[in-house]
């Protein structure tokens, strides 16, 4: 007689992490891609500016991902009773994931915040954040009180390129102070009037009180009974401690600037006029003039290395005068190779060549950093919620 024995086991593979820990896993590993992913577009982007070609962006809106785990066994036996002569074992398992990816391309908006100078907030955040004046304001400001920092590279590299001696002058002895916790970039209220003066009389009660409802205040005029309407504005100012009057760094700092030594606040201003503005002594306020997202790439791209023979051929433009560059620049260097690298932070292949930051580059690591902060304040932070999604499966 036969005898069959059957048994079906349901069970998971041993070691496979599912649930709570495989979500852990999941996370870290979509983290990782979309850090790299993002940084590697920026680097791109530097790399074709540097080709001068249009850059692009494709960010990354949502990942939805499916995951489904099923498993099974048997174990059958055959043969006399008490004497089984086969025995046959089964086991089968299935794994299927479903991630699904949306890119939100790049549009108007984009383009138009790119090109748009970074507002002066900007440059309060970077520095209540605690990025030193050496670091970020040669990267942002390409004025200041009309001593200018290469303020025609944010376009297709010139000709030749303009060593700012003094700005670089400005920006060290700024760090300085700022070290030793002498100057900070602060807000102050001031009143600024809206109105001609007017006979308090004429003032009704009606009128005080929308007045003061709407944020305005009425304030008597200096050495005259009448009053004004005046608003309350928030603005900026460069606010130095009483410490700081007799230094070097100060006094070289008011005389670059033409600044009134015995101020101590300075109103931060934008500057929208050319380099043709007639200078200003003993100035109580600070023009201060801002790159674009746009403008910082283009300076920031002159210090991406291009194979030689990229330049030769006239694929890639040559820097007529490279030391110059790399001292505005500040050391910044993107590098390149024909393998891919074994020593990156960040990496990306453009045509048949490596590009990519040194791991160990501190200098540049911090310069890439900020660059891709201000870049995802000022322009993935903003005006793409009405663009067209991309989305695939994988």
């Amino acid at each position: 007689s036969g005898l069959l024995v059957a048994v079906v086991l349901l069970s998971g593979f041993a070691g496979c992490s599912l649930g709570p820990k495989r979500i852990r896993t999941d996370w870290r590993n979509y983290n990782q891609s979309v850090v790299d992913i993002e940084s590697q577009e920026l680097l791109l982007n530097l790399v074709r500016l540097r080709y001068n070609e249009f850059p692009g962006v494709l960010g990354v809106a949502g990942i939805t991902s499916q995951r489904n785990w099923s498993t099974s066994g048997s174990l059958g036996a055959t043969g006399v009773e008490g004497d089984p002569s086969v025995i046959a074992l089964g086991l089968t398992g299935l794994k299927s994931e479903r991630p699904t990816v949306s890119f939100l391309p790049g549009g108007r908006d984009v383009v138009s915040a790119a090109v748009v100078p970074l507002p002066l907030e900007m440059l309060y955040l970077v520095s209540y954040m605690g990025w030193p004046a050496g670091t970020s304001w040669p990267l942002m400001v390409k004025s200041i009180n009309g001593v200018r920092n290469a303020p025609h590279a944010g376009g297709p590299i010139p000709s030749n390129a303009f060593t700012p001696g003094q700005f670089f002058q400005v920006a060290l002895n700024l760090r300085l102070l700022q070290e030793q916790g002498f100057v900070e970039v602060g807000r102050f209220n001031k009143l600024v009037p809206v109105g001609s003066p007017v006979d308090p009389k004429s003032i009704s009660t009606s009128d005080q009180i929308s007045a003061d409802s709407a944020g305005y205040v009425y304030q008597k005029e200096i050495d005259s009974d009448r009053v004004v309407l005046n608003k309350q504005k928030e603005t900026l100012v460069l606010r130095f401690a009483p410490a700081v009057l007799g230094t070097e760094e100060f006094s070289q700092l008011v005389a670059l600037l033409q600044l009134d030594p015995t101020a101590l606040v300075y109103e931060i201003e934008p500057a929208f006029e050319g380099d043709l503005k007639p200078a200003m002594d003993y100035r109580t306020d600070i023009e201060v003039g801002l790159r674009s997202v746009f403008e910082m790439l283009f300076l920031v791209s002159r210090g991406v290395q291009v194979p030689l023979c990229d330049q030769q051929n006239n694929v890639a433009p040559s820097l007529s005068i490279e030391n110059e560059w790399r001292a505005i620049l500040g050391g910044f260097q993107i590098l390149c190779c024909d393998k891919p690298p074994k020593c990156a932070s960040v990496s990306v292949q453009f045509r048949d060549t490596w590009f990519y930051i040194d791991s160990r580059d501190q200098e540049t690591k911090r310069k890439f950093f900020l660059l891709k902060l201000i870049f995802d304040t000022q322009v993935q932070g903003g005006g793409a919620e009405n663009l067209p999604q991309l989305t695939l499966p994988l």
